[in-house]
């Protein structure tokens, strides 16, 4: 079996598993109750993901018939594009012959009595997806949980087999009395969630929370929690003076996920009783979060108790190690005060800083500029990175210290995430004048690019903002989805050269380049020939050669080209017995090698070698999808995830 046969053979591998799901149901029905209950979890949740249960809309089982039978088929839906036929299960009313609720994994239990036997020894199972069951499956079998903890989601995403509003009330009333033993709570945003906690949670772990009621949360155990936008309250005028308080001595990540303006006067009175919390996320992307500023200078001046609205010195996380903000709200005088209390605090131990997707004038702000100069100089970077995201709409800045013997997610860093779409003629001014000034450029020592902005003139410029980085030794080009190393190398390397600046080297510090092996082959011929030219411009122009080449090759990708390519070539030595007895996955692999037209790892080596050894010291070819940081600009999956019971 070849180390990459996932990679592959992904396709194939989806299709065994339907293939030995079906073995499965037309086995012996002793084989089913031989099988391991770990393999059993495994099939019937990999069903529930591929083939989630719908509304059955029958007689039966609906609980408003009438009003079903007056309800519009589902525009969209794939099954309901044939209203006429029996197969729309959104919506459409079906007489017991045609009920619909036996559909995913639930299926299973209706085709043979001997996996329904099966299911429903499985307590564990049922108490970790009943939700995906509908109301009258879910009061049969929720006793099969017995004593277990319970994964209890009524998210959007998980009802939204339930068509019918008075489905989703009658299902958070029958799971309403079983919510102390919910160690996994997901509430949607709907009148008919379960809306008092108020009852002690003592298994309660994960909690994602949009009530319409002010609570008090009571978990020693909770260790995450979402507050989702919404209506968390009867009347507005509540919102100002009873914000939900979380007893929760263990709670670590809180997210306040697409929160309003409006609201914002609520988050730091929250904070108050969560002093454990290591990583807090705000999140201030809603439609309705723009400030606009008009004023900073006026807002900069203002008192931060009275912006913050708490005792002072009463707003402490010491125990808090990431920040991220995300979205235009950062702007808003309440948000930015939060920033800054908390990112210059010295007694703090945040080590991590993120503010993403916000707009210039966020950077306009002395409170704002201040807090991250402050968060960036106790950071003590060595590195920086700049990437070019949402078609160039936004610019990334990340510095950060690499650390031994630390995970590259640990590293501390600042990340600053500008929309630069509203900015396309300043942004290299913003980059130049604003930002820059905040960094420690003598201090830094590698530089990380995987994508350039579109304009050419603009790379140019942004290549004349770079020469400021004279300390940096090692630079690191990578292999983007939208731009490859081999443009960087064209645009964004030959700068680095001297091509464009003959008076001087670009980088004059830098000694190393490390740099990832093109994603495209029909890049490939013209990859190398940039290399070596790029490589031999510096050395025999400037005199400052680089000394180091390190190129990067997929782990995955490189194991597989060298297995393929070893069996294949044995499998072709016996032409003779190639034909019956050479696999489907050899095939498959033989394919996907002439498509691609990769070289194995020694066969880079030696290229390299080869070609570039009278200009380069020292030439490492390296099994390593990343290389060290930058961090991933991707937002922090902070909502967590139900753990398996």
């Amino acid at each position: 079996m070849y180390s990459s046969t996932a990679y592959t053979f992904s396709q194939i591998n989806s299709s065994l598993n339907r293939l030995a799901l079906d073995l499965a149901i037309r086995s012996v029905p002793a084989n089913a109750a031989l099988l391991d209950i770990d393999i059993l979890l495994h099939i019937f949740s990999w069903v529930v993901e591929k083939d989630r249960p719908s509304l059955c809309s029958c007689s039966k089982h609906a609980p408003n018939s009438a009003e079903l039978m007056q309800r519009p088929c589902c525009d969209g839906f794939p099954e309901c594009q044939h209203r006429e036929e029996p197969a729309c299960v959104r919506g459409r009313p079906f007489d017991s012959r045609h009920c619909v609720h036996n559909l995913g994994w639930i299926k299973l239990g209706h085709i043979c009595h001997h996996w329904r036997s099966v299911l429903q020894g499985i307590g564990r199972f049922w108490a970790n997806d009943l939700c995906t069951l509908n109301n009258s499956a879910l009061v049969h079998f929720l006793s099969y949980a017995k004593g277990s903890p319970l994964t209890i989601d009524l998210t959007p995403e998980k009802v939204q087999n339930m068509v019918h509003p008075a489905t989703r009330r009658e299902r958070a009333e029958l799971l309403r009395p079983h919510i102390p033993r919910a160690r996994v709570v997901r509430c949607g945003w709907y009148s008919w969630t379960p809306a008092s906690f108020e009852q002690p949670l003592p298994l309660l772990e994960t909690l994602v929370l949009s009530t319409e009621i002010p609570s008090t949360v009571s978990a020693p155990t909770l260790q995450h929690a979402v507050s989702n936008e919404g209506p968390l309250y009867h009347q507005a005028m509540h919102s100002a003076s009873h914000p939900i308080i979380l007893n929760a001595p263990s709670l670590r990540t809180l997210y306040f996920r697409l929160w309003e303006r409006d609201r914002y006067v609520e988050i730091p009175r929250m904070l108050l009783t969560v002093s454990s919390i290591t990583h807090l996320l705000l999140g201030t992307d809603h439609p309705n979060s723009y400030y606009n500023q008009r004023d900073i200078d006026t807002d900069d001046a203002l008192d931060a108790r009275e912006i913050l609205d708490v005792p002072d010195g009463s707003l402490h996380l010491p125990a808090l190690t990431r920040l991220q903000v995300l979205g235009p709200g950062a702007g808003h005088p309440i948000i930015r005060r939060l920033i800054a209390h908390l990112a210059t605090n010295p007694q703090g131990a945040l080590q991590q800083l993120s503010v993403q997707r916000i707009n210039p004038s966020f950077l306009r702000s002395h409170i704002s500029l201040d807090a991250l100069r402050s968060h960036i100089r106790a950071v003590h970077p060595d590195n920086i990175s700049f990437q070019f995201r949402d078609s160039c709409r936004t610019l990334v800045m990340s510095v950060a210290r690499q650390r031994p013997g630390d995970e590259r997610e640990n590293y501390p860093s600042t990340t600053i995430n500008v929309n630069i779409h509203d900015a396309a003629h300043s942004w290299i001014d913003i980059l130049e004048h604003t930002l820059f000034p905040l960094v420690p450029l003598g201090e830094i020592h590698h530089l990380y690019l995987d994508s350039l902005p579109e304009v050419t003139g603009t790379q140019f410029q942004f290549s004349r903002v770079l020469r400021q980085l004279c300390s940096v030794r090692t630079l690191h080009l990578h292999d983007h989805h939208w731009m490859s190393s081999t443009s960087l190398l064209r645009v964004g390397l030959y700068p680095i050269v001297g091509l464009r600046f003959k008076e001087k080297p670009w980088l004059p510090a830098l000694s190393s380049l490390h740099i990832a092996y093109p994603s495209e082959p029909e890049k490939l011929s013209s990859w190398w020939q940039d290399l070596e030219a790029a490589l031999r411009e510096r050395r025999e122009k400037h005199g400052v050669p680089i000394t180091t080449l390190r190129v990067l090759i997929e782990r995955d990708v490189s194991r597989l080209e060298d297995d393929a390519v070893r069996t294949i070539q044995r499998e072709m030595d016996k032409m003779n017995l190639f034909v019956p007895n050479f696999s489907s996955a050899g095939f498959q692999m033989l394919s996907v090698l002439q498509q691609l037209n990769y070289w194995t790892r020694d066969m880079i080596e030696d290229r390299a070698v080869k070609a570039l050894a009278q200009i380069v010291e020292t030439i490492e070819v390296v099994e390593e999808k990343e290389d060290g940081w930058p961090p991933r600009v991707e937002m922090w999956k902070m909502e967590p995830r139900g753990s398996g019971l």
